[in-house]
């Protein structure tokens, strides 16, 4: 089966379109794209790359902020909305649109991507973007918590997930890659667009006391158990 046809009704299925005005959404997705990029020290002005990019929040975000930005994906027709919008954007896998990207990038972006490639696309898209990436630059990834009882829906709820990570899978896979893990953690908990605000703060200090919980009885160490994992690598030789 083609990606165009295991991804067919991909955006349907996603309600991306239903979404794109709703407003809570996007200022939570926006407070955790800027959380995210501050954590890996990227400021505004970089060079970015995204990796599967969707329906653009990230990349009209990043526009908007002052980043430069360009994105691969795919399917044809995300591409083709990409590009109507006025995005650099380009369809196919990361290794086979190598020779028309400016590369340089200060960061690459792949947004619960990583899941759907299987090991070996995963070294090949890794050691692409070693190439892609300026020294001291980095790989900003969120995928499913595959060390996390709470990842289980997100990981099995879609059917084009091949591949579950944890951090110890995610150090084995840079071994035969450019790169090193030099941070895991849950992602960006935004407050913005919350009806009640202290309702979800409430709701996060409680799953900071399970993880800590969980992570001291059963690995001696409190260990990220939201339903997504954020890594950030670089390269071997940067650090």
């Amino acid at each position: 089966m083609s990606d165009q046809q295991s991804y067919k009704n991909y955006v349907q299925w996603k309600k991306w379109d239903e979404q794109q005005d709703n407003t809570r959404l996007l200022d939570r997705l926006h407070e955790s794209f800027g959380t995210l990029l501050n954590i890996a020290q990227v400021t505004s002005g970089s060079s970015l790359l995204e990796i599967g990019f969707g329906n653009c929040y990230f990349m009209d975000w990043a526009r908007e902020q002052g980043y430069s930005v360009e994105g691969v994906e795919i399917l044809s027709y995300l591409v083709e909305a990409a590009q109507s919008k006025g995005h650099q954007a380009w369809e196919g896998r990361v290794e086979e649109c190598e020779e028309k990207l400016k590369g340089e990038y200060d960061a690459i972006i792949a947004l619960d991507v990583f899941e759907h490639l299987s090991l070996e696309s995963i070294h090949s898209t890794l050691e692409v973007c070693g190439r892609l990436l300026r020294p001291g630059g980095v790989m900003i990834l969120r995928v499913p918590n595959g060390g996390s009882p709470f990842g289980l829906m997100y990981q099995n709820g879609d059917y084009t997930h091949i591949t579950a990570f944890t951090l110890s899978k995610m150090q084995q896979v840079c071994i035969e890659s450019p790169f090193q893990v030099v941070l895991e953690s849950n992602p960006p908990r935004a407050l913005a667009g919350a009806k009640v605000k202290f309702l979800l703060l409430m709701a996060f200090a409680f799953r900071n006391l399970v993880e800590w919980v969980i992570g001291k009885v059963y690995f001696g160490r409190r260990k990220p158990m939201d339903p997504s994992i954020v890594f950030l690598l670089k390269h071997k030789i940067s650090e």
